[in-house]
């Protein structure tokens, strides 16, 4: 019985294996290879959103899939998962950048500014369009919901979760070096979203200003 699949999500290429209950509309006897599904993802704070991906296989256990991928030769991550150490399976990727989470690489020299920033505020918005591009950013949001300012408006897409989840693991470790107690820590996490919120709206801001130049 088909009970796991392994996919690729179309927004960040990202591979994980997931449980079927976790397809929307799928049927393991019809062809899946051709076809966009709609797939759950559940970052590390439990939240969940669904997002369009390829099924490249299927199996009878997650650990079935595993051992096929394995003998593949690629790379499968958790689809929670919070190490900073690369894979040997990354060896040959160029030691000017660092993985900072989940196999998220950015330049070494940028990570290196950005955990600079004395300011929090700073840190979160440099790091913000350290993993994404400016225009990435353009028109989406933290979390897709709908404004409550304007409840009309068609909801905006949200940033790929589990790349907001290594911000915030690299946010919270941030908090925990410069020595904040856990309950400070969980209390002054909840600025992340504002502070998200503020970069993009700048973004959108200097594109509309572009755009009437």
């Amino acid at each position: 019985m088909i009970t796991h699949a392994y996919v690729r999500y179309q927004d960040d290429k990202h591979l994980a294996i997931v449980p079927v209950e976790d397809i929307k509309n799928f049927n393991p006897n019809e062809d899946y290879s051709t076809a966009f599904f709609m797939v759950k993802w559940t970052d590390s704070t439990g939240t969940c959103a669904y997002y369009r991906a390829r099924i490249l296989r299927v199996g009878e256990s997650e650990q079935d899939l595993k051992e096929i991928v394995s003998r593949k030769r690629v790379r499968v991550r958790p689809l929670i998962e919070d190490s900073d150490q690369a894979s040997d399976g990354d060896s040959n990727v160029a030691p000017s950048k660092v993985d900072i989470g989940q196999g998220l690489r950015i330049p070494l020299e940028t990570w290196r500014r950005v955990q600079a920033r004395d300011k929090d505020s700073l840190f979160i918005k440099d790091l913000l369009v350290t993993i994404w591009d400016p225009a990435q950013l353009q028109g989406r949001s933290l979390q897709g919901k709908h404004c409550p300012r304007f409840p009309n408006r068609p909801r905006k897409d949200p940033l790929t979760p589990w790349k907001v989840s290594v911000m915030r693991t690299c946010y919270k470790r941030r908090l925990e070096k410069q020595g904040f107690p856990d309950s400070a820590v969980q209390t002054l996490m909840k600025r992340m979203n504002h502070y998200v919120g503020e970069k993009i709206a700048d973004i959108d801001k200097m594109a509309k200003r572009v755009q009437r130049d």
